[in-house]
């Protein structure tokens, strides 16, 4: 098998499973090994630069295991080739074979990284702290073994032992982006915005590394801050439909809707069908003035997503503020149908009866929505 190739498998398989890093090197094959099967495996290497179809190298690997079985290469791109194509036991079974023939660490990271994806934590935790035990200090396994603690709940085990890594690789961006996106569920945004600073600084162009940043930034409330974080994820993709809708909010919350509308619509450009992206469009177009637009941008949504509740209020809200109540009450109440909890819409519908002088009904919409908001 070429070396490259073998890396960039190596590369695509713990990436998929759970974001570990790829081990950059791999020990060389025993030359028996490599004596048995020269051919097989050259003639693989000239398969693997010639097709891309998963399936067809599957049944390679697995016709080259029938003929050389004591190669653990073949075992372990076997296992590579199966969970690609979501055979998860059958990957299992070659990973687990690799290492019978030979305990790679490489083999061993990625059936943990494969037991961890299927939530078989004892069996992960086993292997990592194999590995550790191999190869003390081993980054990459601390990381394994910190994402197991931290799917089975131990949340102050998972920080410690990303901290230990990061004590051996200050650097290391999987231990950062990790570190910071603990911080953030835990709702400490402040050490998970001093974690994603500390990546992007080592690693400027981490594009989730910005944008979680970028996010702990709209947490505290600092949105000009996350502003400027979301412009550099787009100066690394301007097709980013996340950073697009993202620094719309961020211009937003700062008052500047033509700014916000200018992304939305880019947004909508990448992704026209998208009703989040056109649900902030019309929240923008409303508040900017601009109910019309709105209008209309709505309806052509609700004829794909007729079951819309969040399309139905804002069209309400659209159409309360052109002046047509009888339509925007029939918007109202046909989202309050749809979803009896959408705070936006028995609020919108109380300012529409308050408008329309039914302050009773007025005061007993304002009610509901109050209620909704606890």
């Amino acid at each position: 098998m070429n070396r490259q190739v073998m890396k960039r498998l190596t590369l695509i398989l713990i990436l998929c499973l759970c974001g570990f890093s790829a081990y950059a090197e791999e020990e060389e094959a025993q030359d028996s090994q490599k004596d048995v099967c020269a051919e097989i495996k050259k003639k693989l290497s000239e398969k693997e630069g010639t097709t891309s179809d998963t399936e067809a190298l599957r049944q390679a690997y697995q016709d080259a295991v029938k003929e050389c079985t004591i190669v653990s290469e073949l075992y372990y791109n076997l296992g590579v080739t199966e969970q690609k194509a979501g055979n998860f036991e059958k990957a299992k079974e070659a990973f687990s074979k690799a290492i019978e023939i030979d305990s790679r660490l490489v083999y061993l990271q990625a059936l943990g990284a494969l037991h961890h994806q299927l939530g078989e934590h004892d069996s992960a935790q086993a292997l990592f702290e194999e590995i550790i035990g191999k190869s003390k200090g081993n980054v990459d396994a601390l990381i394994g073994l910190a994402l197991t603690a931290h799917a089975q709940g131990n949340q102050a085990r998972a920080v410690s032992i990303l901290q230990e890594a990061l004590a051996s690789n200050e650097k290391h961006e999987s231990v950062l982006y990790n570190l910071g996106t603990i911080a953030f569920e835990q709702k400490d945004y402040i050490q998970a915005e001093k974690y994603f600073a500390e990546l992007v600084k080592y690693h400027p162009k981490s594009r989730d590394g910005r944008y979680y940043l970028a996010m702990t930034h709209f947490q505290l409330k600092d949105f000009a801050q996350a502003g400027d974080e979301l412009s550099r994820v787009l100066a690394l993709d301007s097709s980013d439909i996340e950073a697009l809708r993202a620094l719309a909010y961020a211009k937003e919350q700062l008052g500047d809707l033509d700014a916000a509308e200018i992304f939305l619509r880019q947004a909508r450009q990448l992704e026209p069908d998208h009703v989040e992206t056109i649900c902030n469009l019309g929240i923008v177009l409303i508040r900017n003035k601009q109910p019309a637009l709105a209008e209309e941008l709505l309806k052509q949504m609700l004829e794909k997503h007729p079951s819309s509740a969040v399309l139905y209020s804002l069209l309400g809200w659209s159409e309360l503020e052109l002046g047509k109540y009888e339509r925007a009450e029939e918007s109202l109440k046909r989202a309050i149908a749809l979803d009896a909890s959408s705070r936006d819409a028995h609020h919108n519908l109380g300012v529409l009866y308050s408008r329309m002088g039914r302050a009773d009904e007025a005061r007993e919409e304002f009610d509901k929505a109050q209620q909704l908001s606890r």
